[in-house]
Order: C-alpha cells, then structure tokens, then sequence
C-alpha cells in the first residue's frame, strides 16, 4: 500500500486504516455494487470507548435501587483502562461526603439515591441521579474514554431519573440535583 500520510508526517509509525464503502442509488437492484467504492480513512490510534462492565456493577446497581441501603456507588475504570469497575459504595447520607469522594483531576460516573422532601409537606420521595464526573483538570484521554463509555453503563441502569454531567464542583451541588428532581 503506498505511503498516503502527507510529507510532514514522516515520523508516524502506522499509517491510517482504510474503510471500503460502497453505494447504490436508491433505484438501482440489491445486487448494484458502485464500481468505484470511496476510501475513507479512519486513524488507526482512536481512543475507542470501554464496552465491559463488571458483573457488580450492575448487581450493586440493583442493591442501591431495590435494598435502599446504600446510598451511592461510585464507578471508574480498571486498572488497564479495559472494563468499568465499582469504586466505592457507601450508605453515607451526607450528600457533601458523596461530592467529597469526587476526584480532582480523573473522571467518575456514579449513581446517587438522592431523597428530598416536597414542598408544602407533600412527603418525601427518592429519585435516582447519574452523575458524569468530568473535571476540568482531568486528563483529555480520561475525559474522552470516559464520556466514550457513558452510554455503555448508563443503558444497563434502568430507573435513573436525573442525569448530571459536571465538570466543576459548582455544577453538582444538592441545588443541582433538587432544581432536576423538581423539573421531573
């Protein structure tokens, strides 16, 4: 295959991947095969999203949604950046503490059973909240695998009623969450 990269790029190890596509028109019979397919080219070093979850993340998914005994379940990404792993679970209801266990500088997902009383002494009801962690000064390569990987674990989670991305602290504050649960 010839070099296609631009003269500049002489220091790239590999180049670009071809993608073969074909086309018909709409008219044409199934068996029309265009005779000139295009070439697009897909760099071969894109970041592709984490599809694999651990079996407890979804069974302690389950425990906080049905057991109403934890509170929260923090999620991150294994060691070898490969599969979405349970952090960190805890049945502490102080919602601070939960925001404290948010880090700086590296993203995290994380589910939040979030209890609220109504206004006029209406009760209190219970609302589940996904909360996309992405900081500012979290790395671009975590930033970009993590927001790849979102769909992958939030389609596994049904009942969630609030969704929260936040990228500063400011953004996933109890008001953050109360002004959503109100809206719903």
């Amino acid at each position: 295959m010839p070099n296609l990269l631009p003269s500049h790029h002489h220091d790239a190890v590999l180049p670009p991947r071809p993608c073969l596509t074909t086309s018909r028109p709409d008219s044409a019979p199934p068996s029309y095969i265009s005779p000139t397919p295009s070439i697009s080219y897909r760099p071969s070093h894109t970041l592709p999203g984490v599809t694999q979850q651990t079996s407890e993340c979804l069974e302690k998914f389950q425990e906080l949604k049905t057991g109403k005994k934890l509170t929260y379940v923090i999620y991150g990404l294994s060691d070898d950046k490969k599969s979405i792993v349970v952090l960190k679970t805890s049945e502490e209801k102080d919602y601070d503490k939960f925001v404290g266990e948010l880090p700086e500088k590296d993203c995290r997902w994380a589910v939040y059973d979030f209890e609220y009383t109504l206004p006029g002494g209406e009760g209190i009801r219970n609302k589940l909240a996904f909360i996309m962690w992405s900081p500012d000064d979290a790395s671009v390569k975590s930033k970009m695998i993590f927001a790849s990987s979102k769909d992958a674990l939030r389609r596994r989670f049904d009942g969630i009623h609030i969704e929260l991305q936040a990228t500063d602290f400011s953004e996933v504050t109890k008001d953050a969450i109360m002004e959503k649960a109100m809206r719903r």
